[in-house]
């Protein structure tokens, strides 16, 4: 049998969210008393929850949108030419 997910969870309280600071949303679960990804693994304390199917579905579209990372995309440019002179000078790459 598949993993519930915090999604279906009843202790999900879905008024209470957090934007990510690019996308998505996170939500406050009532028993971990922290806020929580909705598309990650139920806990121990996972009771099954009845919402809308409707409402179910935009839980978890926002849960997988969800993304915190502020960094712009010159930075991941940046790393990832020092990893390849890096790997260059080593030899790791054959040329």
């Amino acid at each position: 049998m598949a993993e519930p997910k915090c999604y279906k969870c009843k202790n999900l309280d879905v008024k209470k969210k957090a934007a990510g600071e690019e996308s998505g949303f996170i939500y406050y679960c009532k028993k971990q008393k922290k806020y929580v990804n909705p598309v990650s693994p139920g806990c121990d304390k996972f009771e099954d929850g009845k919402r809308d199917y409707y409402e179910d579905k935009e839980v978890l579209q926002n849960g997988k949108d969800y993304s915190n990372d502020t960094k712009p995309w010159s930075f991941y440019l940046i790393v990832f030419i020092i990893l390849v002179i890096l790997g260059l000078i080593l030899g790791v790459f054959k040329l």
